[in-house]
């Protein structure tokens, strides 16, 4: 396994797999704003796990929020076939020693309230839950 890195989000070789990730989401009802507005902008960072056989299977997407000096999770996916292998952990470690290494002080994962996996894969990373949203949809 091997993790990759891309500035951009637009230009990354994983952008096919970035893709695949929000359309699950979306198709399971746990979109952050409870639509398919995809929230990879153009100053979305990438890193990406690929097999040895060179097929990338994971990804997180994020950006650097300046005035909380944190790096912002806005998509974490793995493929369904390779999940269960610590992919994602490894790509968790890969973002942690970036933000590391550029002095950010914080990771923020957005995490939608159904989405039981990833509050349990973030629980079991040892990341605490730090806030609650509520959001009422005023205009769907």
């Amino acid at each position: 396994m091997s993790i990759g890195y891309s500035k951009s989000a637009a230009a990354t070789p994983a952008f096919a797999l970035i893709a695949e990730g929000w359309n699950e989401q979306v198709q399971e009802g746990m979109t952050p704003d409870l639509r398919g507005d995809c929230p990879i902008a153009w100053t979305s960072q990438v890193i990406h796990a690929e097999r040895e056989d060179g097929e990338l299977v994971g990804v997180l997407c994020w950006v650097h929020d300046d005035v909380t000096n944190a790096y912002v999770v806005s998509l974490g996916y793995v493929e369904p076939t390779s999940r269960r292998r610590g992919i994602f952990r490894e790509l968790f470690v890969a973002l942690q020693k970036r933000a590391t290494e550029q002095n950010i002080s914080r990771l923020v994962f957005q995490v939608h309230a159904d989405n039981g996996v990833a509050h349990d894969v973030l629980k079991r990373l040892g990341v605490p839950t730090a806030s609650v949203v509520y959001e009422a949809i005023l205009n769907p």
